[in-house]
């Protein structure tokens, strides 16, 4: 269930509160360092890429069967981080490519179909807007791509994880059999729990605290819980690969 996902988070962070503490502080200067230098492209780029090669961290540890949040190894996380932007990239790319095309045969604005579902107000424009049959092709479409991307996607990331190479990240023919031995319909289960936990989580920020700094302390802990669900996500499932024993010697 969603809610045992969140708890299992909360429980890999919190095994150790001083680091946990430590982590979020170290997140804090970061973006504190990167917001002087007045660009938030530069800003952005380099807290995208430290939070990629520490997911890859986190994602590492869970392979290896780890419990608690992985140390701060800083030439580690730039390397993986790196990698993790350049997969990242290519599969964005692929993803718009294929969006691109069925939002323009069906006539539908050009969006990010998790975001969609969490505004309904445009899903109440677009159902009243366009035919029902059109709209439900739409709905299956994206879910589809969105599926299959990030099942490729998230494999990806977990080889280079657990080799550290990216040429095995793109690997495809292996990526599928992993997949097949985790098993489709499993692994869409699985991620679809992964996905209703985010917006729980998604949900909770929008509740607004009274005291301002209570308010983004409490936000800054719900991002982070977000950012570990996702990468011990990619970890528990390439770990049902891992101990398999399909594994090709």
């Amino acid at each position: 269930m969603p809610f045992n996902i969140i708890k299992e988070s909360i429980e890999y962070c919190t095994v150790n509160y001083l680091f946990f503490l430590f982590v979020l502080i170290v997140l804090f200067l970061c973006h504190l360092v990167l917001g002087l230098l007045g660009s938030e492209f530069i800003e952005s780029l380099v807290i995208n890429v430290l939070m990629a090669g520490y997911g890859l961290n986190v994602a590492q540890d869970i392979i290896n069967g780890g419990k608690r949040l992985p140390k701060l190894m800083p030439k580690q996380i730039i390397v993986y981080g790196v990698k993790a932007s350049i997969i990242f990239l290519f599969y964005v790319a692929i993803q718009t490519s294929i969006m691109l095309f069925v939002c323009g045969f069906l006539s539908f604005p050009i969006l990010e179909l998790k975001e969609f579902f969490l505004n309904h107000s445009e899903l109440l424009q677009l159902l009243s807007s366009h035919d029902e049959v059109i709209f439900v092709i739409f709905v299956l479409s994206s879910l589809i791509v969105l599926y299959v991307t990030t099942f490729f996607f998230e494999i990806s990331l977990a080889r280079c994880a657990d080799g550290g190479s990216l040429k095995s990240a793109f690997n495809f023919p292996r990526i599928k059999h992993v997949i097949d031995v985790i098993g489709w319909r499993d692994y869409a289960l699985e991620y679809t729990k992964l996905i209703l936990s985010i917006v729980i989580l998604t949900l909770a920020m929008r509740f607004i605290i009274p005291v301002p700094i209570l308010d983004s302390i409490i936000d800054s802990i719900l991002n982070f819980l977000m950012f570990v669900i996702q990468y011990m996500g990619i970890g528990v499932i390439y770990k049902v690969y891992k101990d398999s024993k399909y594994i090709p010697s």
